[in-house]
């Protein structure tokens, strides 16, 4: 909605007023709803070579438990 001109007639500008409050009010509505969605949101990873998707955070676990297991190798000589 553009900025209407600047009017002298108080009934257009209190029904500017009110549309902006209206607007105000739904984006609040919105921005509420943020950290919600964030929190809910998985972010999926496919291993190449793979048609299926899995949790960016199971395939990172996965990594860790893969180079603590070489690791543990490493050390123990095989």
């Amino acid at each position: 909605m553009r900025l209407p001109e600047v009017s002298e007639d108080p009934r257009l500008l209190r029904e500017y007023i009110k549309v902006l409050e209206e607007r105000v009010s739904a984006l609040e509505k919105l921005i509420a709803q943020v950290p919600d969605a964030m929190a809910q949101q998985k972010i999926m990873y496919r291993r190449p070579g793979k048609t299926k998707h899995e949790t960016l955070a199971h395939y990172l676990d996965d990594v860790e438990s893969r180079l603590l297991a070489m690791e543990l190798k490493q050390e123990l000589g095989f």
